[in-house]
């Protein structure tokens, strides 16, 4: 029984310490999203772990971890990493167009263009001006088929005068009903009548006012992050992520410092290669 009960305590001391180990840090999220394709992959690993993260911090650490393995020249990772970003967040527009630049390097160009359609549905505007900095999702814009006009882009539809039809005749309106008079009540009764309307009520109750208008709940107030990882990411990355040349990733770099300096995280280095 003592030796079970110490096996007991040294399992559990060891789980706690894995769930530990596997929440993510600062470090982490830096690493995850910073210039190094071989620290990213392992950082972002971490980051996708945690399970306390929320499902579209997760969902940006495999994007993340996508581009790094892309970089690599891991097409099917880095698909499988895009398809898991897509799982947990579908309205990804940055995941689809990425992985249709994998399929396309990989020669899969029917799953390529499906994915364009797909991103460019989710935002046509974004998707062109990606497509106008990466010469690859360009070829593949090229393929895709023209996307559907919409409602106020439609044409209008031609009036048919070719057939010429005789206006209508209108016929006079019927003239209105004349309304039922009923018969005058005998004298009698118009005095009972009388004498009730000016009658003052037996109970004296006073008058109801209106009902108060229901109570309306103000709208919550939702408060978006200024800071953070997530907030400095979304503003330091071009449209050219994961595929930028170096002066855009220097300057990508230098946008991520000078988000991050107010939680006093330690600057990352400028890459020079």
């Amino acid at each position: 029984m003592v030796g079970m009960r110490k096996f007991v305590v040294a399992f559990g001391a060891s789980v706690l310490l894995a769930q530990a180990a596997l929440a993510a840090s600062q470090q982490d999220w830096n690493a995850c999203s910073g210039p190094d394709p071989a620290q990213a992959v392992s950082a972002c690993g971490v980051v996708i772990l945690d399970r306390d993260a929320a499902p579209q911090d997760r969902a940006d650490a495999y994007v993340f971890r996508a581009g790094a393995l892309l970089a690599q020249g891991d097409l099917d990772g880095a698909i499988a990493d895009y398809s898991d970003a897509i799982a947990l967040t579908p309205q990804n527009m940055v995941a689809h167009a990425s992985r249709a630049i994998a399929y396309a390097r990989k020669g899969d160009n029917a799953h390529a263009v499906d994915d364009y359609v797909e991103a460019r549905r989710l935002d046509p505007d974004k998707v062109g001006e990606m497509a106008a900095a990466n010469p690859e999702l360009k070829q593949i814009a090229a393929k895709a088929p023209e996307a559907p006009p919409t409602a106020t882009q439609a044409p209008a539809a031609k009036l048919d005068t070719s057939i010429k039809r005789e206006a209508p005749v209108r016929q006079p309106a019927p003239p209105p009903p004349v309304a039922a008079v009923p018969p005058a009540p005998p004298p009698a009764e118009n005095n009972r009548r009388e004498n009730e309307t000016s009658a003052p009520s037996a109970t004296n109750e006073p008058p109801r006012k209106d009902s108060a208008p229901p109570h309306k709940t103000p709208p919550r107030r939702v408060r978006t992050a200024t800071t953070g990882p997530r907030h400095c990411v979304m503003i330091s990355q071009e449209s050219c992520y994961p595929h930028c040349n170096l002066a855009q990733r220097q300057a990508n770099m230098r946008r991520w410092n000078k988000c991050m300096a107010p939680t006093g995280v330690t600057p990352l280095p400028i890459p020079t290669q």
